[in-house]
């Protein structure tokens, strides 16, 4: 620096800022003239409308929606609610091929690696393969 002590370099501060040398003074914003002329009322003659009400195809902004299987077959299904929102035959086009993701908390990267989860997950399993199992079984988890 082309400063020798604190005190050229505290001066040359002060030249930069003088604001910082005016201790216990509250200064101006430096703003506050632009927010007041921008706050006054404009007299416009155009319609404030916005172009794009709708953004049709919201879901096709992310990634992962646009890479999922179940998500392409509700794309489908509404776009065909879309053309014809009273069908004929209703079931085929409501009919979900999916109806159950079988192992949804393998999606996640958290529980794919909890001991708890995967305990959880076997009695499941478990439970999927016999319904009727006693309880106890799964009490001591």
């Amino acid at each position: 620096l082309p400063y020798s002590d604190l005190t050229q370099m505290r001066a040359r501060m002060f030249e930069i800022a003088p604001h910082l040398i005016r201790i216990g003074s509250v200064e101006e914003c430096s703003f506050q003239e632009q927010a007041l002329k921008l706050a006054e009322p404009a007299n416009v003659n155009v319609l404030l409308k916005p172009r794009l009400l709708e953004l049709g195809d919201f879901w096709m902004t992310n990634s992962v929606t646009r890479a999922s299987k179940t998500m392409a077959e509700c794309i489908r299904a509404y776009q065909q609610y879309k053309e014809d929102p009273h069908p004929a035959n209703v079931n085929v086009l409501l009919k979900p091929k999916l109806l159950e993701l079988g192992d949804f908390w393998m999606t996640n990267s958290v529980t794919r690696a909890s001991k708890t989860m995967a305990e959880c997950i076997r009695a499941y399993q478990q439970y999927k393969e016999d319904p009727h199992v006693e309880e106890s079984r799964f009490i001591h988890m």
